[in-house]
């Protein structure tokens, strides 16, 4: 019973760890959708990066774009490289570039008899896009992600990973974000059912 108990729990946390939610999906003023998952942190070198997946949808048109975001600088000549289980490249230029200002909350400590209080302050938030296609998704789904590579046009940052993580939740992404895309958005007015 005990061993079942165990079985259960680390299946429930093992699928949970794939688990994607759509936390995204508007209609902007042109007509588009926009649709996009949560993002998942992910520590690439010495620095985190959250991760997550987006589509454009324009007139029964996907536009995919892999959403990289992290208080460490993201410059407007950025590039991603995603090794696959296949040992193939896909080269990810940026395509887009957004800087935010995004206030972190003040602490403090007591240590004795002494309060050192630290006040709020404000740091830039990067958040990058990427391009992907059809065929990228569908590689990353049949072969899975080794390796990323993050650079910044001077240097880099890498992360392995072997058991293909980063793979299985994109792949996880994709098909919540395709099961949203079949749910078209019904437009409500504001005094429906008030």
């Amino acid at each position: 019973m005990r061993y079942l108990l165990i079985l259960t729990s680390l299946l429930c946390f093992h699928f949970s760890l794939y688990a994607q939610k759509i936390c995204v999906d508007r209609m902007e003023h042109d007509g588009s959708r926009q649709i996009m998952t949560d993002s998942k942190k992910y520590k690439i070198d010495d620095a985190e990066y959250s991760i997550c997946l987006k589509v454009y949808e324009t007139r029964n048109t996907l536009d995919w774009c892999l959403l990289l975001s992290s208080f460490y600088y993201i410059p407007r000549q950025s590039e991603v490289l995603l090794k696959l289980g296949n040992d193939s490249i896909i080269y990810l230029p940026v395509n887009n570039v957004h800087v935010g200002k995004v206030t972190l909350p003040g602490s403090s400590y007591v240590i004795g008899s002494v309060v050192s209080s630290f006040p709020s302050t404000e740091a830039d938030y990067y958040s990058s896009l990427y391009a992907l296609n059809e065929s990228d998704l569908d590689n990353i789904e049949k072969n899975g992600i080794k390796k990323i590579r993050v650079s910044n046009g001077v240097k880099y940052r890498d992360k392995d990973f072997p058991s293909n993580s980063l793979g299985k939740f994109l792949k996880k992404c994709r098909k919540n974000i395709i099961e949203r895309l079949n749910n078209p958005l019904k437009k409500k007015g504001l005094f429906d059912d008030f």
